[in-house]
């Protein structure tokens, strides 16, 4: 059985959504801010994890990279637990919604 590929023309012959323009991912419009956060947050929580585990299996150079990657997504974390902490702030909202365009990876 042949399934059309999503951006294929419905019945009326219009895509059934806009084009990428170029770009392989987006995140999905209607996704909330406390949402978009709460997964930045758990994936910078991997990255550190994957970034730790490096860290205790090579030396030299290569350790001190793998512990500031470690470090840098710590940080991010914590700005992102922040900007959690905050989300009900006039300033935040009004920061994260002066773009009207979806975020784009």
């Amino acid at each position: 059985m042949f399934k059309s590929p999503p951006n294929s023309p419905d019945d009326s012959g219009t895509p059934e959504t806009e084009p990428r323009k170029g770009h392989l991912f987006i995140v999905a419009p209607d996704v909330n801010i406390e949402a978009l956060l709460a997964n930045a947050s758990e994936d910078l929580l991997s990255i550190s994890a994957i970034a730790a585990n490096l860290a205790d299996d090579v030396d030299g150079s290569s350790r001190c990279v793998a512990l500031a990657l470690n470090r840098m997504a710590d940080g991010v974390h914590l700005l992102v637990e922040r900007a959690l902490d905050h989300l009900e702030s006039p300033e935040l909202l009004a920061f994260l919604f002066q773009k009207d365009e979806p975020a784009v990876i």
